[in-house]
């Protein structure tokens, strides 16, 4: 398979991560720089 379509899933499951820890913790705020500085590399 072409790594493309690797990387669209993996961006599909980003989504689905984000919006699973939206729905599930609403009242958690976080931005854009935390969650680099979290999970970054």
């Amino acid at each position: 398979m072409p790594a493309a379509y690797f990387v669209v899933r993996a961006i599909d499951a980003l989504k689905q991560l984000v919006a699973d820890f939206n729905r599930d913790w609403p009242e958690v705020e976080r931005s854009r720089e935390t969650l680099v500085q979290e999970f970054g590399t």
